[in-house]
This record gives structure tokens, sequence and C-alpha cells, in this order.
């Protein structure tokens, strides 16, 4: 299941994160239970990153919008855990992710 997002007035501080990280949770808690597996993606509000611009433009999307508006993608996972993980974009790049809830490994041998 994927779920988008646009948020007006986003800036980047502590407290537009914290509000946003919140609203997760508490989507977390209806989603989960409706889906094993969820992907949120946020985007701030821009001329080219709204609802009417996309109905006109669907390309934009990814020519503009995953470039320069995406700000965070939650990833949700309905395991033993209920795991979130939660990756931050600047301009299309990572910039900061919850290295807490993200193991990577070796593949295993053939």
């Amino acid at each position: 299941m994927l779920e988008i997002y646009i948020v007006k007035n986003y800036t980047n501080c502590k407290k537009s994160d914290v509000q946003i990280d919140s609203f997760i949770n508490m989507l977390k808690i209806d989603r989960i239970k409706e889906y094993d597996y969820i992907t949120i993606s946020i985007y701030k509000y821009s001329k080219k990153t709204n609802l009417e611009n996309w109905k006109n433009n669907p390309r934009d999307i990814d020519r503009y919008s995953n470039e320069h508006d995406l700000i965070f993608c939650y990833v949700i996972h309905d395991n033993a855990e209920r795991s979130i993980s939660k990756s931050k974009y600047r301009n299309g790049e990572i910039v900061g992710w919850d290295k807490n809830k993200i193991q990577i490994v070796d593949a295993p041998p053939k």
C-alpha cells in the first residue's frame, strides 16, 4: 500500500519533523490493521507539487516532485516488532534515516 501526503507551509526544523512523525504514528495504528506493508511519502507543497498540477501533469511527480519536494518516506511493516523506518530527503537524495530500524547484512552465500 502506498499513501502520499502533501504538507503546506513546511519548514525544515525539528518541530515540523516531530509533527509529521506524530501524524505518521497515528496513521500507523489504523493502517497496519488493514495492510501488512505500507509506504507513506510526504511532499512539501509547491507550484508543481500539488493535487491540481498532478492531475493535469502526472509526470511532474517523477520529473519534479521526487527530486525537489519529497521530504520523508516511511515504511511500516506488520512484523513481530511492527517496525517502521524513516528516510529524510533533500533535493532527491537521502540526508537522514532512522538508523535504529535499518539493518544492512551481507547476502547469504549460494
